[in-house]
């Protein structure tokens, strides 16, 4: 009788790729892409090990570094996406607006952004002020991106040359002993319109002349932030000017990368910044055009 013949069953070859989607622990990998589910998981670790079972560190270890990296990978995301969503606004159509004193040769004019409304307006005898801001709304929260103040305050001291004349050298040396007192005020004034919890950080003044002023009037670009200069939340433009009979200040600022977004429209609205003109024969005002 011949020997029995034994026949090896056929074993189906498998593709490649299906062990190495079984070597991958999968718990991982929804960590990673779903934190809430990895912090359960490592909440249920915790209660097995309470209850006196073995638990694996590493896979206990790389399940919490999977849930952290998650975790700061999602608020990235949100970051940016929440930022280029409140930031991202192109200012287009502008008006005009005067701000009156009442005291003649005080007044100004400037154009500025039709989102930007009125948030605050104040007029004593020998000075005005007044503060426009932009809100948008983010997940039924207002957030404020964009401020534009402006004020005039009579002083016998803008009529007088040689004061006007030391003024603008103090301003243009950081260096000077006087700088520091000159300047304080007027970095107060962008303080106070400009949210509480960021600090001002303002640059160097410069002697730079626009299309509205064309003497006696100094710029400074600034900075607000958490941590200014640093990592800072807005970015802004400051102008000072002395006219016939007052001081001039104005001031507008947004997010920094909305400022980048409408530079040229912001340097508009600095050159669109007019004071009174000067004193005509006889010692009456031109009017503002």
């Amino acid at each position: 009788m011949p020997p029995q013949q034994i026949i090896q069953p056929t074993i189906a070859t498998q593709p490649a790729i299906l062990p190495f989607f079984r070597s991958i622990n999968w718990w991982y990998l929804i960590s990673l892409l779903l934190p809430p589910v990895g912090l359960l998981l490592l909440m249920y670790l915790v209660f097995k090990k309470i209850k006196g079972f073995s638990t694996d560190k590493k896979t206990v270890g790389i399940i919490i570094l999977a849930t952290i990296v998650g975790a700061i990978i999602y608020l990235v995301l949100y970051t940016l996406f929440f930022s280029t969503q409140l930031n991202r606004y192109h200012y287009r159509q502008l008006e005009n607006y005067k701000l009156t004193s009442k005291l003649s040769g005080a007044s100004m004019t400037f154009d500025k952004p039709v989102e930007l409304k009125k948030y605050f307006e104040h007029t004593i005898l020998g000075s005005t002020v007044v503060d426009f801001v932009h809100s948008q709304t983010k997940d039924s929260k207002k957030y404020s991106t964009s401020f534009l103040a402006a004020s005039s305050y009579q002083s016998a001291l803008a009529t007088n040359s040689d004061y006007l004349q030391q003024l603008g050298k103090v301003l243009t040396n950081k260096s000077d002993k006087d700088y520091k007192t000159v300047t304080e005020p007027l970095v107060k004034f962008v303080q106070t319109y400009t949210p509480s919890n960021l600090t001002i950080k303002m640059g160097d003044f410069s002697a730079k002349s626009t299309k509205g002023i064309t003497k006696n009037i100094w710029q400074a670009d600034y900075r607000a932030g958490e941590t200014a200069g640093k990592s800072a939340d807005l970015k802004g433009r400051f102008v000072f000017a002395a006219g016939e009979r007052s001081f001039y200040l104005f001031m507008i600022s947004t997010t920094d990368y909305n400022w980048n977004n409408n530079a040229n429209l912001f340097q508009q609205l600095i050159d669109s910044v007019k004071i009174e003109s000067p004193l005509r024969p006889g010692g009456r005002l031109q009017p503002l055009t």
